[in-house]
């Protein structure tokens, strides 16, 4: 049966309020969300806010994390036409580098090709746009004190281009049409990562109290191939949060 609300990053921070409620998991709460996860995450917060319940958050964690203006660089349509009908998880080097056990990791993979997956993420898609539109009417990221005061929040980044890279050069390997010259494919990737840099550190914007994680081994899927730099994150919160009390 189809799901009559819209996946917006809104509706899904109400069904994520709803869901802790039904499965009695009170706050405090630390957040961990990655890419996309970050817009749902901050409507989280403004949900939260509205409650009059934002002292419920006592730290957040951005892995790869989306933000507002996050749509200058996605979808880059080089990289979709270039990736079309290829093997992306095996093209990045994701599968073979993920740290799961062998039947995670294709349980993982087979999840990815299934009918459910794909119309959920096809819906999930089609209201990114929108839902970056509306959170970025919301102006968390200029809020003066920050909207979360001096809770702990930490970015951390892996390196998208280094999977656009992959797929760059299996595109030459197999003689594709249409690709960018070498010159022009480079600046389009130093300017890529600099401005994704740029946009995922704001949103340490929202507290005064912020912490950077590079993950030098990982793409732009670092809970898959190294989750201990986000859990350190993590720790680094909770220590915060002791040192604190």
């Amino acid at each position: 049966m189809p799901n009559p609300t819209a996946p917006t990053a809104e509706n899904i921070s109400l069904e994520l309020d709803v869901l802790l409620g039904a499965a009695d998991i009170k706050p405090p709460y630390i957040i961990v969300c990655h890419a996309y996860g970050g817009i749902i995450a901050r409507e989280f917060l403004h949900l939260k806010q509205f409650k009059g319940e934002l002292h419920d958050m006592v730290g957040l964690v951005f892995v790869e994390g989306d933000q507002e203006n996050t749509t200058a660089l996605r979808p880059d349509e080089n990289v979709k036409r270039m990736s079309e009908g290829q093997d992306w998880l095996r093209l990045t080097g994701l599968y073979q580098d993920m740290v799961l056990d062998p039947e995670d990791r294709e349980s993982l993979y087979l999840e990815a090709e299934t009918a459910k997956f794909k119309e959920t993420a096809e819906a999930e898609c089609g209201e990114v746009a929108n839902s970056c539109r509306e959170l970025g009417q919301k102006k968390q990221l200029e809020a003066d004190p920050p909207l979360l005061g001096s809770v702990p929040v930490s970015v951390v980044m892996g390196d998208t281009t280094r999977d656009h890279e992959r797929i760059y050069e299996a595109a030459v390997r197999s003689g594709k049409e249409g690709i960018p010259s070498p010159a022009a494919w480079q600046r389009k990737i130093a300017e890529f990562k600099e401005l994704d840099e740029t946009l995922q550190l704001a949103n340490l914007n929202l507290s005064t109290k912020g912490s950077i994680a590079i993950a030098g081994n990982s793409g732009h899927n670092v809970h898959l191939t190294e989750p201990d730099t986000i859990v350190g994150e993590v720790q680094w919160i909770l220590d915060t949060i002791n040192n604190q009390q």
